[in-house]
């Protein structure tokens, strides 16, 4: 496979995988399902073992971003696909396909052989991606945040941003568009890494107590990587600090170059929500104005001691 093809969509069931050529594009777009589904036309399929045929490649990816879901996330991927000579991913359908392990067939294999392979595939994809020779971001979904020690075991060192938010407007935004982890809430690998982190999400917690309760965890993961394994290379950014005047020094930690052409292309993404079209625009006020008691009483309970941690730690 030439180095410009891409793996894009993994069929673990069929063993298959599908590779997008990015040669025929002059501006690539952030990889993400929708921009893949639009770009059909540029790709080809092949058997599963044309993916860990490549040797291994030197080098590991410029960054990653983690983060709680509806807190500026994609906007921040989007700016990071326009610097130069930029790969980036949004949630990447392959990654997620194994970090859970899951298939919508209903396969779930949790044992150790099947890690082992896993991981396999996933420093394959990366080597792939490498091979493009180009700077490699990843945005993952809100949830890989659960199996965080895997993915840094995978690939140590690499730079982390942690984007965050109020528990109270995360919980709203995700009652109103269920997306991310709330939306995978029945899927059964999901349930099984919940038990192996000894997360307590019983069925019957509401929609509401499990929104909360998640959103905790991924800031106690964050705290704990930061504060017991000495993580000098992860910074975490709250959603109301995120401007226009603080977007470069999160560029400038993942070690990119800013300039007059950035600042140009933070204004451009910032006037055009890809997930609505409109300009984008805090809506801090207006989430909080939709939460009603019981969400209020959940994040005080649950939630806003390690929220206070995090800003605490982190002074963007």
């Amino acid at each position: 496979m030439q180095k410009h093809y891409i793996p894009v969509h993994l069929d673990l069931p069929g063993e298959k995988v599908k590779w997008l050529n990015i040669k025929r594009f002059t501006e690539l777009p952030v990889m993400n399902s929708a921009a893949i589904a639009a770009l059909e036309e540029y790709t080809l399929e092949t058997r599963l073992d044309v993916l860990t045929a490549r040797d291994k490649l030197p080098g590991k990816p410029s960054g990653f971003i983690f983060h709680t879901s509806r807190c500026g996330s994609t906007l921040l991927t989007r700016i990071i696909q326009k610097a130069a000579d930029v790969l980036a991913f949004n949630e990447p359908q392959p990654i997620n396909s194994l970090l859970v392990n899951y298939t919508k067939t209903g396969n779930t294999v949790t044992d150790l052989a099947w890690e082992q392979r896993g991981n396999k595939l996933l420093n394959s994809l990366l080597s792939t991606y490498l091979y493009t020779q180009k700077k490699v971001f990843i945005k993952f979904s809100s949830f890989n945040l659960l199996v965080l020690d895997r993915i840094t075991k995978l690939w140590p060192d690499v730079p982390i941003v942690f984007l965050y938010r109020n528990p109270i407007e995360v919980v709203v935004s995700n009652l109103e568009k269920q997306g991310g982890f709330l939306s995978q809430r029945n899927n059964p690998m999901l349930k099984y890494i919940l038990n192996q982190c000894n997360l307590d999400l019983p069925a019957h917690l509401t929609n509401e107590e499990y929104c909360v309760k998640m959103i905790n965890s991924f800031f106690s993961i964050i705290l704990h990587h930061v504060k017991n394994i000495d993580r000098s290379d992860i910074i975490a950014i709250n959603y109301e600090t995120i401007s226009p005047d603080t977007i470069p020094d999160i560029l400038r930690f993942f070690k990119l170059d800013v300039t007059k052409t950035t600042h140009t292309a933070i204004a451009a993404c910032m006037s055009n929500n890809a997930k609505n079209g409109t300009p984008f625009s805090k809506d801090i006020a207006s989430k909080h104005a939709k939460a009603g008691h019981i969400i209020r009483q959940l994040c005080e309970q649950y939630a806003f001691e390690n929220y206070h941690a995090l800003k605490q730690c982190f002074t963007r």
